[in-house]
């Protein structure tokens, strides 16, 4: 049997059948998992609900099942404007197609976390800019590394917060997005990611403004 307890992140869910759904959580030691949890429990494991929970798996290799020990309310449940929420869900779809399964990143897990608990110290067009970071963050956690850029990884939202808001950041804010782009397209097949695309296109607006 493969059972284990851990604190997590709730990244998507998706049906499964007719009274269950499939959730997949981002752990702090076991890394990305799926598992699959019961539709009763409909208010629960929303997207980046903060969680501890036990997995369960009575035989190995095969997908387990999820039971939820507590679930903290977070802010992001509260969320309600567009910008927001596309950043939200562009985090979670990149997560779920990008991180290996059952392999811990727990620098990953804790610039999450730390998003989370910090989400409404940005601006709407500052949340725009740290999703250009957390892609930055993310390919070079996983071993890619961007040394022509120059800009420092760190997951300390305070500091994040004054990398973004400089001149030099916003100047090649695309050019990290082209660059994380080629990098998660190599890796991952028919990545078509309709978030992403429409925070891009929101970026352009705001690099525009502050130039003109």
């Amino acid at each position: 049997m493969n059972n284990w307890e851990d604190i997590g992140i709730v990244v998507t869910s998706k049906p499964f059948g007719e009274r269950y759904k499939i959730v997949s959580i981002l752990t702090l030691n076991h890394g990305l998992s799926n598992a699959i949890a019961n539709l009763n429990n409909i208010d629960k494991f929303t997207s980046f609900a903060k969680v501890r929970i036990r997995h369960m798996n009575r035989v190995n290799h095969s997908i387990g099942f999820w039971k939820l020990v507590k679930q903290d309310t977070t802010c992001i449940n509260i969320i309600n404007t567009r910008n927001r929420i596309l950043v939200c869900q562009s985090i979670c779809f990149v997560l779920n197609k990008f991180l290996p399964q059952s392999v811990s990143h727990k620098d990953i897990y804790e610039f999450v976390d730390n998003f989370i608990s910090d989400f409404v110290m940005f601006s709407d067009s500052e949340i725009l800019l740290l999703y250009v970071y957390f892609e930055l963050f993310l390919i070079s956690k996983v071993g890619f590394k961007i040394q022509e850029l120059n800009i420092a990884i760190t997951q300390n939202m305070n500091d994040i917060k004054e990398i973004i808001s400089s001149e030099q950041f916003q100047n090649v804010c695309h050019d990290i997005l082209k660059i994380t782009s080629n990098v998660i397209n190599n890796n991952l097949a028919n990545m078509d990611n309709f978030y992403r695309t429409e925070i891009s296109n929101l970026i352009n607006s705001i690099v525009f403004a502050n130039n003109i």
